[in-house]
């Protein structure tokens, strides 16, 4: 009697097979969400570094305009 006590107690700290296997999808679920997640971070920060760098040459073009405008504006007033 007191041995399928004991046996009774054990089973219930242990997960039958059917809730095992609920956990291991869960998991198997899970890992293909992070790796997911992984790739699309993976993407987000290609895509970051290349509006970094676009924004980093429009700053240039920027500077360079403001250069040639600042030329001509002297070479116009020196012909007055």
């Amino acid at each position: 009697m007191i041995g399928l006590f004991v046996l009774g107690y054990l089973q219930t700290l242990f997960p039958s097979k059917a809730e095992f296997e609920k956990v291991h999808d869960k998991l198997i679920q899970m890992d293909k969400k992070i790796t997911e997640m992984a790739v699309l971070q993976k993407a987000i920060t290609s895509n970051s570094s290349d509006i970094q760098q676009m924004e980093d040459r429009v700053r240039f073009l920027e500077v360079a305009l403001a250069r040639h405008d600042a030329q001509d504006g002297k070479k116009g007033g020196n012909r007055q």
